[in-house]
């Protein structure tokens, strides 16, 4: 907040005085409402950097499958909000990540009731789900399964690669995995990509 002078009474005015600041803009004489400079370093301002920043390196690895999820470029931000509301573990400075409370995808479209997860010896990630339909879903609809491996922050998507009706898809995940805990989604698109249902946490599993 800030106003002009022109002092015949008192000459030059500066410095400050209570809430006022007296100064010169441009070449001329202002009064400003003085504002104390706020502390960047603030428990409270280090522990929401340390969020963003736990959510940023958590969910820039599923980047491009989240914004097939969420149907546009702005999906991630989305998702980053989400993140910062509802994933964030623990108290400052212990934080962490709740990977069951990511979302990588949003819509209207059915999920499944009955989604599972388990480890095949020798040939990855074995991924059920439940083929029947519901109102607006369709045998047809697209299967998008995304895997995330926390420690190297790599990602791997089975994008559209099974269909609603065929119940189960096997992914196969990197041999250096193995010992690691995996986390894991689903979500379910129409053929078109027009519509896309919520995601879903399928759980971990470690590769051996």
């Amino acid at each position: 907040m800030m106003a002009k002078y022109n002092s015949t009474t008192f000459g030059k005015i500066s410095g400050k005085h209570g809430t006022a600041v007296a100064a010169v803009m441009n070449g001329k004489p202002v009064i400003k409402v003085f504002t104390p400079p706020s502390n960047p370093n603030s428990p409270g301002q280090q522990a929401q950097r340390m969020k963003f920043g736990l959510v940023a390196t958590s969910l820039n690895p599923l980047r491009n499958i989240i914004i097939v999820g969420f149907g546009s470029k702005q999906g991630y931000n989305q998702a980053t909000s989400v993140a910062l509301r509802n994933a964030i573990a623990g108290t400052y400075p212990e934080l962490s990540i709740n990977y069951a409370k990511v979302v990588i995808a949003s819509g209207s479209l059915p999920q499944s009731p009955n989604v599972e997860i388990a480890y095949v010896a020798n040939s990855g990630a074995n991924v059920s789900w439940d083929s029947e339909t519901w109102t607006s879903g369709s045998p047809n609809d697209a299967v998008h399964i995304a895997f995330l491996n926390p420690v190297t922050q790599m990602a791997v998507y089975m994008a559209g690669q099974a269909t609603r009706q065929n119940g189960v898809l096997t992914a196969e995940l990197p041999a250096t995995w193995r010992g690691a805990t995996i986390h894991a989604w689903i979500f379910f698109t129409s053929a078109d990509y027009q519509l896309t249902s919520a995601s879903q946490y399928l759980g971990t599993i470690v590769p051996v």
